[in-house]
């Protein structure tokens, strides 16, 4: 649960005020302001559900609280979740009589040369789902040197799209790939030869999220009006695709609900995504 400040002179149910978001990055925004609980996300879609407060401190200025199921940034919104998983290409593993891997380590294994297919951190995040995995079960060493050997036996399947290694995987190119669980999931229900493997070492997510930068009297008026647009009717529709559960009373089918759900033990910073760069850099040798 998170309280978010509340910056708007837009709607006729918001109360004009603008409060300075306190946040730690290089821009001020503010979180788009959810007023009613009630009002309907979509026709088939629950509403996020919120709450609203008064608070007195240091201004009254009305806020609100989100009821997100885990904790994130006060001056954001989050709207998709993603996490990272091994995929497969069942027939491909069949014809070349390869070991089911359980971990990504096993990824690193030379039976498995000419077989695997990643993304690179330098162009998909896509990828640091995977680093964060590493440097979370070994260390930033062990990940170096266990991603080294990984690299190793892509050769030339370091793809610079997030998609990139599954699409190889569809197309019979390798037999595995890591890249994110749902779109694994979707391709194994529509009756492709795909399915995946939750790594033992964990199932990493990344959220996409929505915030207005404040640029003081250069402003759009309109662009809290349309956060609030995206949030409120774009996340029914959002959850189909992305299936991860953000909000309190949010569900997800048996088959999206991953085996090693994990989060990165330090924020996840433009700091801390530039040394994991490094980290690849170095493994790549």
């Amino acid at each position: 649960m998170r309280t978010l400040p509340l910056t708007t002179t837009m709607s006729p149910h918001w109360t004009s005020a603008q409060v300075e978001a306190q946040v730690p990055t290089r821009m001020k925004v503010s979180a788009p302001h959810l007023w009613s609980s009630s009002t309907q996300m979509a026709v088939e879609g629950p509403p996020i559900p919120v709450e609203v407060t008064v608070t007195r401190s240091p201004s009254s200025v009305p806020s609100q609280v989100v009821n997100t199921l885990e904790e994130v940034p006060d001056y954001t919104a989050p709207i998709t979740s993603q996490e990272g998983a091994i995929i497969l290409n069942t027939e491909l593993m069949a014809s070349e009589n390869l070991p089911t891997p359980t971990c990504l380590k096993d990824l690193a294994d030379p039976v498995y040369a000419g077989q695997v297919a990643v993304t690179d951190i330098q162009s998909s995040s896509t990828a640091w789902l995977l680093i964060q995995a590493l440097v979370d079960a070994y260390g930033e060493d062990g990940a170096e040197e266990t991603l080294a050997a990984i690299y190793d036996n892509c050769g030339a399947h370091i793809e610079t799209s997030g998609s990139g290694p599954l699409k190889l995987c569809r197309a019979g190119e390798v037999a595995i790939g890591f890249g994110l669980r749902h779109q694994a999931v979707a391709d194994k229900a529509d009756g492709l030869p795909i399915d995946y493997v939750d790594p033992t070492e964990g199932n990493f997510s990344l959220t996409e999220s929505v915030a207005v930068l404040d640029k003081g009297e250069d402003t759009n008026p309109l662009a809290m009006e349309m956060a609030r647009c995206i949030i409120e009717n774009g996340r029914a529709e959002l959850i189909q695709t992305y299936p991860n559960p953000l909000y309190e009373g949010e569900t997800a089918a048996p088959a999206n609900q991953s085996d090693y759900p994990s989060i990165f033990d330090e924020p996840l910073t433009f700091e801390l995504f530039t040394a994991h760069q490094e980290l690849s850099e170095r493994a790549k040798g």
